[in-house]
C-alpha cells in the first residue's frame, strides 16, 4: 500500500496526539504516587507498561513509514534519518532502564524516571513536528522552487 507524504504526516500526528493524552493520564498516577498514594503502584506499573508497548510500536511504525521516506526526500535526509535512529536508540534504553526499576522498593525513582521518560519523548516529538512533520517538509509534491511547486 503506498502512503502519500501527507498520509504519512497525518498517521504519524495522529499518534503523537495519542501518546500526549495518555502521558497526561500517566503524569496524573505518578503526581499521586509523588503525594503518597503507594497504592496507586499497580496501576501505574500496568499503565506504564502499556504506554511503553504503545510507544515502541509507534517508532517501530516511524522507522517503517516515515523513515525511508525522510532519507530521499532532500539533501537533509540522512542527517533526519541518522537523528531519528539515534533519538529511537537512546528512547528504547530508556525504556528498558525504566521498566528495570523496581516501584514497590524504590518509589521516587521510579518517579522521576516516568517523568523523565515523558519529557524526553514530548521534547522529541515537538522537535520532530518541526524538522520532519512539518508540512513544509513532508510534502506531497516533489519539486519545490522559492516555495511554489514547479
Amino acid at each position: 500500500m503506498h502512503l502519500e507524504n501527507s498520509d504519512i504526516r497525518r498517521i504519524i500526528l495522529h499518534e503523537h496526539a495519542e501518546l500526549r493524552e495518555r502521558f497526561g493520564a500517566l503524569a496524573s498516577l505518578v503526581g499521586r504516587l509523588e503525594h503518597g498514594d503507594a497504592a496507586t503502584i499497580d496501576d501505574l506499573s500496568a499503565r506504564l507498561h502499556f504506554i511503553c508497548d504503545f510507544f515502541l510500536r509507534h517508532i517501530a511504525h516511524e522507522e517503517k513509514i516515515l523513515e525511508p521516506v525522510l532519507k530521499k526526500l532532500d539533501a537533509w535526509g540522512q542527517v533526519r534519518t541518522e537523528k531519528m535512529d539515534t533519538e529511537h536508540a537512546q528512547q528504547r534504553a530508556q525504556i528498558a532502564r525504566l521498566l528495570a526499576i523496581d516501584p514497590k522498593s524504590q518509589p521516587a525513582e521510579y518517579a522521576r524516571g516516568i517523568h523523565a521518560f515523558i519529557d524526553t519523548v514530548l521534547e522529541d516529538m515537538v522537535d520532530e513536528e518541526k524538522t520532519c512533520l512539518s508540512d513544509k517538509v513532508l510534502r506531497d509534491d516533489i519539486i519545490v522552487i522559492d516555495g511554489t511547486t514547479g
